[in-house]
């Protein structure tokens, strides 16, 4: 969202600004809606018995999420470039 907030102060895309946006929110904002939520409601509920995590699972879903983020970002960097 930065980048993008950049980009539309510089005036990157002309004309275009509110399809850029149109086309960003919808791609980030749920599952960052969804992970603000959980942190939330975890930090509400103060349990104090720890979950553990397959730490192969940990790994896959952060790879997975650092390649997504990567194809979002790529999209609009080669534009400021």
């Amino acid at each position: 969202m930065i980048i993008l907030i950049g980009q539309s102060i510089a005036g990157t895309w002309g004309n275009w600004v509110s399809d850029a946006w149109s086309w960003l929110l919808p791609t980030i904002l749920p599952t960052r809606t969804l992970i603000v939520s959980i942190v939330v409601v975890e930090a509400i509920q103060q349990r104090d018995s720890r979950i553990e995590v397959n730490v192969f699972a940990y790994y896959l879903c952060l790879g997975l999420s650092a390649f997504y983020l990567i194809c979002v970002v790529s999209i609009l960097l080669p534009s400021t470039l």
